[in-house]
């Protein structure tokens, strides 16, 4: 959970180099993400660290990651 422009750090795998966190249908830019080197048949462990972006209601929302490989599962986010 945060309020806008709360910093929020992410943790999954194979995020790549340009991940876009998305708050719902409202966008995120990624301040920075750090990868492990790859490790056979699992991939890369990624953390990227972005910040809750501006909305107009608070409630919970879907976080998801976006990449060139397509957007993640989604998981709750609560927004303040």
């Amino acid at each position: 959970e945060g309020q806008f422009l709360t910093p929020v750090v992410i943790l999954g795998m194979n995020f790549g180099s340009q991940p876009t966190p998305w708050f719902g249908i409202i966008p995120s830019l990624s301040l920075f993400t750090l990868e492990s080197p790859p490790i056979p048949f699992f991939g890369t462990f990624s953390l990227t660290v972005t910040s809750v972006p501006i909305y107009l209601f608070p409630g919970v929302v879907d976080l998801t990651v976006m990449n060139n490989a397509g957007r993640s599962n989604a998981i709750d986010f609560r927004l303040l």
